[in-house]
């Protein structure tokens, strides 16, 4: 009885992510991730600057652990 372990040829699954930009992935995980979205309503709620902030400057942010640099100069 011949066997046949080759008999189908396996395909790799192509990568989609490198046609995703920063905001496509912000959103995505936005709709995927409770606690990123959490952490986009309740972070700060109390600055204004985060008025103007995109999605995807809070998945920045959640990415590292709601840390920021911050330029200081001393003028």
């Amino acid at each position: 009885m011949a066997r046949h372990y080759h008999a189908y040829r396996q395909w790799r699954r192509p990568d989609f992510s490198k046609m995703l930009n920063k905001e496509d992935k912000a959103r995505m995980e936005y709709n995927k991730d409770m606690a990123f979205r959490s952490f986009v309503l309740t972070w700060n709620t109390d600055v204004p600057e985060l008025l103007g902030w995109s999605l995807a400057d809070f998945y920045d942010a959640y990415k590292n652990n709601g840390r920021q640099l911050t330029l200081a100069l001393d003028l």
